[in-house]
């Protein structure tokens, strides 16, 4: 793998749509204010694409998790920055979609600060998802192709003790991100290595497609969702061949790569 395509890569591969369901949630309670909270709740999943049980199952692990972060006065701190900081910028908050990606970024930009167990533990159950669905897979290597239904998918095929897992780990991340006392972990290089370690291990011909996957991330034409999904495939089955610390580094610059901060 050339220089040029591990710097490429680092831009393209994202995990925030690991956190999307959990901005969903954050938009309707926003959304509670103006309706009624069972309407709030049908707005707000209504791009799930979920049968009502699994929405359901679904959305009580976020709200049983993520109320407790949601009333305590860091969080409503962090709104009113973020809020503030959106409307000089000339971006419109009024709406529900602000409030998703609020969430979203809450979510992602904490992951990263989650302990090694923790850390370690949410990428088990993104491995789980990105092979157990093959719509979400490509999601994380682009989730702006992707849709809330996509993600969704990803996360209805995870058992539901994996899914309470998530939920209550993903309520983790958002909490250490509240409570951060310094600046995110500077994760590039170890971002650089687990992606040489993952393609040195690789046989020849699957080396040689992962490779021009990852040197064509930059180009005009972006890969195509299968090779996409390749590519994820490849990196979280690469990372168990990893020593546990190594892995863990990986997952946590994986986790970091492309996040807004």
């Amino acid at each position: 793998m050339s220089q040029g395509q591990r710097k490429v890569v680092g831009a393209i591969i994202v995990a925030a749509s690991v956190a999307a369901a959990i901005g969903g949630y954050i938009g309707m309670k926003e959304g509670v204010r103006r309706r009624n909270a069972r309407q709030a709740k049908l707005t707000a999943t209504a791009g799930w694409g979920l049968d009502a049980a699994t929405r359901d199952r679904i959305f009580d692990a976020l709200e049983r998790d993520m109320k407790p972060v949601l009333d305590t006065p860091r969080f409503k701190d962090y709104q009113k920055q973020q809020l503030a900081a959106a409307r000089a910028r000339g971006v419109k908050t009024a709406d529900v979609g602000f409030s998703k990606e609020l969430g979203r970024m809450l979510v992602a930009r904490g992951i990263p600060r989650l302990p090694d167990a923790d850390m370690n533990a949410l990428h088990e159950l993104k491995k789980k998802m990105v092979f157990a669905s093959k719509r979400v897979c490509p999601c994380l290597w682009d989730p702006a192709t992707c849709t809330e239904a996509d993600v969704m998918d990803g996360l209805a095929r995870l058992s539901p003790p994996d899914m309470d897992s998530w939920s209550r780990l993903s309520a983790q991340a958002a909490l250490a991100e509240l409570t951060a006392a310094s600046a995110a972990p500077d994760t590039r290089s170890d971002f650089q290595q687990g992606l040489v370690a993952v393609s040195e291990r690789l046989p020849r011909n699957r080396r040689q497609r992962f490779d021009a996957i990852l040197g064509g991330a930059g180009s005009a034409a972006s890969p195509s969702k299968a090779d996409q999904c390749f590519a994820m495939q490849t990196i979280f089955s690469g990372a168990d061949a990893m020593p546990l610390a190594e892995r863990i580094r990986f997952a946590r610059a994986l986790a970091n790569a492309g996040v807004d901060r």
